[in-house]
């Protein structure tokens, strides 16, 4: 079935990305001095997160033309890094853009990755939780239509 290609395919991807994750958190806690305070959820955040990451980047693959992905991935890196409230608080943006990332997953990402990695400095609420939970499902959606259709 196609949906079982799209899950392995999306199971290998979070397989290859979970160790440089948990390295990089540890390099950036240690070289920082960082107190982290793991939440519980941090699993179920950190799977979340990849998982929505990699069905976004899969739908865009399954439904652009081939060079499309590849040039969108690149502009999306650099408008992540530059533009989004992970580095700094939403406040500093226009209000119209402050708007536009609160119903993308970019900071539903950072909030849900920062409230389980530091539940003592950041508040943890469910919002982020169902933000990234749609975006999952609708890129899931996308990409499993396509693939039917190429059937």
């Amino acid at each position: 079935p196609r949906m079982a290609y799209l899950m392995a395919d999306l199971t290998v991807w979070t397989a290859v990305v979970l160790p440089g994750v948990v390295f990089g958190v540890a390099v950036g806690a240690w070289a920082f001095d960082l107190a982290l305070s793991i939440s519980f959820l941090i699993v179920p955040a950190v799977l979340l997160v990849v998982t929505t990451a990699a069905a976004l980047g899969y739908a865009m693959a399954s439904v652009l033309p081939p060079m499309m992905p590849m040039l969108l991935s690149q502009v999306l890196v650099f408008g992540v890094l530059l533009f989004s409230p992970i580095n700094y608080p939403a406040e500093r943006l226009p209000e119209w853009m402050q708007t536009v990332h609160s119903l993308l997953p970019v900071q539903a990402m950072g909030e849900v990755v920062r409230g389980s990695l530091a539940t003592d400095t950041f508040p943890l609420s469910t919002a982020p939780f169902v933000t990234l939970a749609i975006w999952c499902a609708a890129a899931l959606s996308l990409s499993y239509v396509t693939l039917q259709r190429r059937a």
